[in-house]
């Protein structure tokens, strides 16, 4: 690899690592094509950027993005996940972990925090934005939709009466 493909490479990577809120780093070797394009589809899916970097190029990106705390896991073939979204790569990595022997996870880090395995399963097991988004909706309409009950029921039991009295 020449120098200008290199700082392609470390840009590429910084970029990324610089708007990410979570990035995942997996162990893959072992994995088939096909297994990886399907990790690579499902992170698509779900928001994510996947990459397969050279760990000294990956080293100066992360350091230079002040993520330095990655570099632990940053040995042997491993493979990253970048999402601006703080869960969705640690569910789809956990997930896909889960269905493929060959996919291990190594770590993590979460803002400028540096997660193990088992931080990473925590984070995975977290709800997604929508879905605290939703629940959050649902409790600032589940008191309105009572007081609406309420104020209903006596008109809706004089229509009764009256219906039965025709």
């Amino acid at each position: 690899m020449d120098r200008v493909t290199k700082n392609l490479e470390i840009e590429k990577i910084y970029s990324e690592a610089v708007k990410s809120t979570t990035v995942v780093v997996a162990h893959y070797h072992g994995s088939t094509v096909k297994e990886i394009t399907a990790l690579r589809n499902a992170m698509r899916e779900g928001g994510c950027y996947l990459k397969v970097a050279k760990n000294t190029l990956t080293k100066i990106a992360v350091s230079k993005a002040d993520k330095s705390a990655l570099n632990d896991f940053l040995t042997g073939p491993v493979i990253l996940a970048f999402s601006e979204d703080a869960v969705a790569p640690a569910k789809i990595m956990v997930d896909f972990a889960k269905v493929n022997q060959n996919l291990i996870i190594r770590g993590g880090i979460f803002e400028k925090n540096a997660l193990d395995v088992k931080g990473v399963e925590a984070l995975a097991k977290l709800p997604s934005l929508d879905a605290l988004r939703s629940k959050i909706v649902g409790l600032i309409n589940s008191p309105a939709q009572g007081l609406l009950r309420v104020v209903n029921t006596p008109a809706v039991q004089i229509l009764n009466v009256l219906n039965a009295r025709k």
